[in-house]
């Protein structure tokens, strides 16, 4: 333990814990600046979106409408941990539900659970390792782990 806290990092495989941030992605605090443009991080200039709004209508019959700011955020790639008011939104349920801290722990939202379920097994697994799963399990968990 570390501080109280575990330290997880002795139950990363050697290849995780060699990674290293993406350079693109440090960059990311520099392409907010105003006038900066930039083109190695494929985020396009808000001018040049065709939309002004984008509405859905929902079958109760509610419409949604991203518009300005929240529609070129949504347009553009997020950070890698996931869209920022989602994330803290996520970690102030967190510390609601189960009263920890955020400074406990790191959280990163995915694209799905097989997003989710791969990333956590390349971290964590290397070729041979013994894995127990409940049975039945899901299906995404043995596509993957059987290749």
């Amino acid at each position: 333990e570390v501080g109280g806290a575990i330290d997880y990092a002795s139950y990363l495989t050697r290849r995780s814990r060699s990674r290293r941030p993406s350079a693109i992605r440090a960059l990311q605090p520099l392409v907010a600046m105003p006038g900066m443009i930039s083109l190695g991080g494929g985020m396009p200039n808000p001018s040049t979106f065709p939309f002004a709004k984008l509405t859905a209508e929902l079958t109760d019959g509610t419409s949604v409408e991203l518009s300005g700011a929240s529609l070129e955020a949504a347009l553009q790639y997020s950070p890698t941990q996931g869209l920022p008011a989602l994330v803290a939104h996520l970690e102030r349920l967190q510390d609601d539900e189960h009263g920890r801290a955020s400074e406990d722990r790191q959280l990163c939202v995915t694209t799905g659970s097989a997003d989710a379920l791969s990333k956590a097994f390349d971290a964590l697994l290397v070729e041979g390792d013994a894995l127990l799963v409940e049975s039945p399990t899901y299906s995404g968990s043995l596509a993957y782990l059987q290749p």
